[in-house]
C-alpha cells in the first residue's frame, strides 16, 4: 500500500504520536484485526527538513516515507507548487 499525502512529516507524526483511539486507527483495526503501533527512525543524520524522519509499523510490514527525510544534496529538492 502506498500513501501519498502533501506533508509527510505530519502524517509520520500522526502515525506515531497520534491518538489511536481515532476514527482511523479504529477503522485500521476492524480491516486488519489489529490496531498496529508505529516507530519514528532517521534515516540520514542530516535530513532535508530538519526533524524529518519515517515511519516504521511494529511488524516492519509497512513504511512511511517522508521525502523530506533524505539527505541534504540529494536530487529531491522540496518546492512549493505555484498557484
Amino acid at each position: 500500500m502506498v500513501e501519498v499525502v502533501s506533508s509527510g512529516g505530519d502524517r509520520v507524526r500522526d502515525l506515531v504520536d497520534g491518538r489511536h483511539t481515532d476514527s482511523q486507527a479504529r477503522a485500521a483495526a476492524q480491516m486488519w484485526g489489529v490496531l498496529w503501533n508505529w516507530d519514528r527512525v532517521p534515516l540520514v543524520d542530516r535530513p532535508a527538513q530538519p526533524g524529518a524522519a519515517i515511519a516504521v509499523r511494529e511488524d516492519s510490514g509497512a513504511v512511511l516515507l517522508d521525502l523530506e527525510a533524505t539527505p541534504v544534496g540529494s536530487d529531491y529538492v522540496a518546492t512549493t507548487p505555484v498557484r
